[in-house]
């Protein structure tokens, strides 16, 4: 509806601040309380063979966002952002859905 109306959309914090795609950030202790949230999504990652940053990058495909704002920590982390390729493969894609905004809103989070 938003692009009918020729208003551009933009996805930023694709990766949460690098919450999906740095294992030891979760582990802090304002996190600790969506532990389980973080474990099922590393765990599902894993057996499925993915990287974090593949799954995410593979879910902005499903969607038509006008300009896409990506950061990143490590040069490995540009390479492999640089290098992505769409999966080939069927995946069914696992719900994170989660309304928390003390979880979904970086300025909502404590001094991590």
């Amino acid at each position: 509806k938003l692009k009918e109306k020729n208003i551009q959309v933009h996805a930023r914090s694709i990766f949460l601040q690098g919450l999906l795609v740095d294992k030891k950030f979760h582990k802090k202790k304002y996190f600790r309380k969506w532990n389980n949230l973080f474990s099922k999504w590393f765990i599902y990652l894993s057996n499925n063979n993915i990287t974090p940053i593949q799954y995410c990058l593979n879910d902005l495909i499903n969607h038509d966002f006008n300009q896409i704002i990506i950061g990143i920590k490590t040069k490995d982390n540009l390479k492999e952002i640089v290098n992505f390729k769409v999966f080939k493969k069927n995946l069914k894609y696992m719900n994170l859905e989660n309304n928390d905004l003390s979880l979904i809103d970086p300025r909502k989070w404590k001094k991590i």
